[in-house]
């Protein structure tokens, strides 16, 4: 009963929690008490293994994990645990000689080698990819958190791209301040003290008003202002962006659903991150949402960026083609920066791309971003796609865009973004979109968002 508790029934290997018990005695080794030596944890994430064990199955990435471990174990003696913490991550423990600076860089490189090798099961090769986090024990002796240590080194491979991340005194105090925002930001999306603002799109043939996009806004008292872009990275680093994606989305089409009646051919822009569009859920919570707040479909916007449909394009397709068949359209946001854009046009039915602000930024001095803007503009305009350029900050931007037969632009030149109430008092108070000149009679009436 004992073993069942501490070891993972396919592999035999420690899970978790057995590498804590495991870790913990090891503490009181005598060279380790002593500063001789120290404990390493370094975590191998596998990132092809769900690809892996759908192609060969969970059998056939058990015995793989297994040969996996036991090739690691030949390199050295002082590999002291292997552990699976989940299906596709494994941890190993060893201890290090307290001035031996070359061993645990030379062993992560001998176990990524291991995995560039190849396994062979039942005829197919397979290849391991990897990357390692390492987190020492001199940084804590807490099990628990001497693995977190490692897995937080891991996630930073990730981001930059390296083989290999050792957790670090600076990594452990930005840990703790992390943790802390992250507490900070979950009490802010159930408490609902998350602000949404809004930045008109202008039809740049009349430069009225036809929607605007939301946008995340963070007040808090001891941080200050927070930013969309701090906020959803935020989100998204700390496995929060599902929860803080939906109370956009509920939030925004609550508003929206209010503005149709004296705008009804207002537009609503929800950016949607990758782990919501690649949700099998997702289509049924913005249809719920619709029904539920009696908006619809062709008033709401969803946009996109090309990364969003690297992860799981089959699930985002089938999302995506089951909302454009209800109505809702959807937009390709920072189009041009990726290497694949044309290719998502063809494939998916966006009503509408928005050409990144980048492109624009110098477009009046720079010959060739004015080649780049007035080629996707033609090749956009020939699939009969609505254009939007962002970024328009001058009367100069504006006049070339709305001269190369752009649809829609949005951009300080306009208005910035601002709180419902000043966006409700603008709509409200006309019978169509207004246009740019209101945005300081809108500021002037109104004090208080």
């Amino acid at each position: 009963m004992l073993h069942q508790r501490n070891h993972d029934h396919a592999t035999d290997m420690l899970n978790r929690n057995g590498l804590e018990n495991a870790l913990n005695a090891s503490f009181n080794n005598t060279i380790i008490a002593e500063g001789k030596a120290y404990l390493s944890v370094i975590l191998v994430q596998f990132t092809n293994g769900e690809r892996v064990q759908a192609r060969i199955g969970c059998e056939g990435l058990d015995q793989l994990l297994t040969e996996f471990e036991q090739k690691v174990a030949e390199l050295t003696s002082q590999i002291h645990y292997f552990s699976r913490i989940s299906t596709t991550e494994l941890a190993l423990a060893t201890v290090v000689p307290a001035f031996d600076d070359q061993y645990l860089p030379m062993l992560c490189s001998q176990i990524a080698n291991i995995a560039k090798q190849g396994f062979i099961y039942h005829s197919q090769e397979v290849h391991l990819h990897t990357y390692m986090g390492v987190a020492n024990s001199y940084h804590t002796q807490d099990p628990a958190q001497l693995i977190n240590n490692a897995f937080h080194a891991a996630l930073a491979c990730k981001e930059s791209g390296e083989l290999v991340t050792f957790f670090t005194q600076a990594d452990q105090q930005d840990q703790k301040a992390f943790n802390q925002l992250e507490h900070y930001l979950l009490q802010a999306v159930r408490n609902d003290d998350l602000i949404l603002y809004f930045q008109p799109k202008v039809e740049l043939n009349s430069q009225k008003w036809i929607g605007a996009e939301v946008l995340l806004r963070w007040k808090h008292p001891v941080l200050g202002d927070i930013s969309n872009e701090a906020l959803i990275h935020m989100a998204e680093q700390n496995g929060l962006i599902i929860e803080v994606g939906y109370f956009v989305l509920r939030n925004a089409i609550d508003r929206a659903s209010e503005w149709i009646e004296f705008a009804p051919d207002f537009c609503l822009s929800i950016n949607v991150s990758a782990k919501q569009i690649c949700s099998p859920v997702f289509a049924d919570k913005v249809t719920a949402l619709l029904e539920q707040y009696e908006l619809p479909p062709r008033n709401l916007e969803l946009e996109l960026t090309e990364s969003c449909l690297v992860s799981n394009f089959d699930i985002a397709k089938s999302n995506i083609e089951t909302l454009t068949d209800l109505g809702v359209k959807f937009a390709l946001d920072d189009f041009g920066t990726g290497y694949a854009s044309f290719n998502y046009l063809k494939k998916l039915p966006f009503h509408a791309l928005k050409i990144d602000k980048e492109f624009l930024t110098n477009v009046l001095d720079n010959a060739q971003d004015k080649s780049i803007l007035r080629s996707i503009i033609t090749i956009a305009k020939k699939l009969n796609k609505q254009v939007v350029v962002e970024g328009v900050e001058a009367l100069e931007q504006h006049q070339f865009v709305a001269g190369e037969q752009c649809d829609v632009g949005q951009g300080y030149y306009y208005a910035k973004p601002m709180p419902r109430d000043i966006l409700k008092f603008n709509f409200k108070n006309s019978t169509v979109a207004y246009t740019v000149h209101h945005t300081l009679i809108a500021a002037l009436s109104l004090h208080n968002p």
